[in-house]
């Protein structure tokens, strides 16, 4: 099953927002995962949104391993950024085993990475952050629905807080969403045409 895949289950839904639920129910249905749960903690969200953790658990000494995902979050976001943030963390589960961090040592130096003013480094897992942002973009705000918005947007109609509110997303994405370096990256993410020169400019 391919990220490709997830977005095309949401593609012609017609009631927006879609539900974070929603996104889970796919991914545990589709065997990315047994269990997926979230938690709100006491979490500085100006310099780190959300943090995902994977395990094994058997329930019982005989019991099959189960495939588990928790998901940290800041209690103080309000609910555009929540959704965006589990969104995003949810997008990591199509990581490739190189992009996953698994030690401390690698967690330390990611998390320094991405609350540093100078910021960016060229490590798998740092490039894997900008693309689960993105990831996260196009399932929330499907690039049909924001082709549906567009004339609207770009006459004045719609502003950038009446889509956020539509799409229960940040509207600090808006414009962004509206571009055609979006579009460009949205398509090459589903396979239409090649990435080139990905820069990770919508923070983390």
């Amino acid at each position: 099953m391919s990220f490709s895949k997830l977005v095309a289950h949401f593609r012609d839904k017609e009631d927006f927002p879609i539900q974070i639920d929603e996104i889970v129910s796919w991914l545990t249905s589709n065997g990315f995962q047994d269990e997926i749960s979230f938690y709100p903690v006491e979490m500085d969200s100006k310099t780190l949104r959300g943090v995902m953790t994977q395990y094994t658990r058997r329930d019982g000494v005989y019991g099959e391993p189960k495939l588990i995902t928790d998901i940290l979050y800041p209690k103080s976001a309000n609910a555009c950024w929540e959704r965006m943030i589990c969104c995003k963390e949810l997008m990591h589960l199509f990581d490739t085993p190189l992009e996953k961090t698994k030690t401390s040592e690698q967690i330390d130096k990611l998390t320094s990475s991405l609350t540093s003013p100078a910021g960016k480094d060229s490590s798998p897992d740092y490039f894997a952050e900008g693309i689960a942002i993105y990831r996260a973009l196009l399932l929330l705000a499907p690039i049909e629905i924001i082709e549906r918005l567009r004339p609207h947007y770009d006459t004045g109609a719609k502003q950038d807080y009446d889509i956020a509110l539509f799409l229960r997303i940040p509207e600090h994405y808006i414009g962004f969403l509206f571009s055609s370096a979006y579009m460009r990256i949205a398509h090459g993410l589903l396979g239409l045409q090649k990435i080139v020169d990905i820069e990770t400019k919508t923070g983390s």
